[in-house]
C-alpha cells in the first residue's frame, strides 16, 4: 500500500504539471495511478481535466461520468461533467446535469456559465442571458464570462450592453483567442474599424493565427473588399497545408 504522504506528493506533482501545461506528465501519472486504484477520484479528476483541456472532450466525459457515479452529490464534479457534455454538443443532457450541480452548489459560477452556453446553443435567449448574468455576478472579473454575455447581448440586439461589456475589458492582458472573440463581436455589430483593429492586434503578435485571418477575411467580405477577402482565404489554406491539416478538418467557411 502506498504511503499517504507519498500519494499526496504525487498528486501535487501531477496537479502542478497540469497547471503548467505539461499534459503528457499529468496524464501519464494519472493513468499509472489508476492502473492500481481504478476508482480514485483525485486521479480520475486529473485525467478527466487533462483530457478536457487538450480538447479530447468525449474522453473527458467518460471520466467525469465515472467520477459522478462514484460521488453523485459533488456539485463541482457535476458541473465539470455538464461542461464536458456542453463541449460535445449534448446540451439537453448538460442542462439536466447542470441543474443538479447548481442545486447542490449554487455559487458555482462555472456551472452557470456552462448553462448559458447550452441554452445559447439550443436557441433559448432568455435563459442563456439569465445564466450568463448569474455567472458574471459571482465572478465579475472573469473575462470569459463577460465575453459570453457580450456575445449574447449582441444576439439579442442589445448592442449598447455588448459595447459596455467590451469597454470593461480594455487595458486587460487578454489571450489571443479572446481577442479574436472580441473582434468577432465587433463584427457582429458592424463596427468594422474596431473589428479590424482587434484582428490586426492579434496578427501583429502571431501573423499565422488562423482564426484571426479567417475573421479578417469575413470582415473584408462584409465591406465588399472581395479581393482582400480572397487573400485571407488563400493564406489560411496555405497555413493548413503547411501544418499538415487535412481538408476534412478545414474551417467550414472554406
Amino acid at each position: 500500500m502506498d504511503h499517504p504522504d507519498l500519494t499526496n506528493l504525487s498528486l501535487d506533482v501531477a496537479r502542478n504539471a497540469l497547471s503548467a501545461g505539461a499534459f503528457d506528465i499529468s496524464e501519464k501519472m494519472a493513468r499509472n495511478a489508476l492502473a492500481i486504484e481504478a476508482n480514485n477520484i483525485d486521479w480520475l479528476n486529473i485525467l478527466a481535466t487533462t483530457c478536457a483541456v487538450t480538447k479530447r472532450s468525449e474522453e473527458a466525459v467518460l471520466y467525469f461520468r465515472k467520477i459522478v457515479e462514484i460521488n453523485p452529490a459533488d456539485g463541482n464534479q457535476l458541473s465539470n461533467l455538464g461542461n464536458a457534455l456542453c463541449d460535445i454538443q449534448l446540451h439537453s443532457e448538460a442542462i439536466e446535469i447542470l441543474h443538479k450541480a447548481i442545486a447542490i452548489a449554487p455559487q458555482n459560477s462555472y456551472a452557470h456559465h456552462a448553462m448559458a452556453r447550452s441554452y445559447h446553443a439550443l436557441g433559448d435567449a432568455e435563459k442563456a442571458i439569465l445564466s450568463a448574468e448569474l455567472a458574471l455576478n459571482l465572478e465579475p472579473n472573469d473575462t470569459v464570462y463577460r465575453l459570453l454575455r457580450a456575445s449574447l447581448r449582441t444576439w439579442l440586439d442589445d448592442w449598447d450592453g455588448a459595447r459596455a461589456d467590451l469597454a470593461l475589458l480594455r487595458g486587460r492582458r487578454i489571450p489571443l483567442q479572446q481577442l479574436v472573440e472580441i473582434a468577432n463581436i465587433y463584427l457582429q455589430m458592424n463596427q468594422f474599424d474596431d473589428s479590424r483593429k482587434t484582428f490586426s492586434a492579434v496578427l501583429r503578435v502571431d501573423a499565422e493565427y488562423i482564426d484571426a485571418i479567417l475573421g479578417l477575411g469575413l470582415l473584408e467580405e462584409r465591406v465588399n473588399s472581395l479581393q482582400a477577402a480572397q487573400v485571407c482565404v488563400d493564406n489560411v489554406i496555405d497555413l493548413y497545408k503547411k501544418q499538415g491539416i487535412t481538408q476534412s478538418k478545414w474551417h467550414p467557411a472554406l
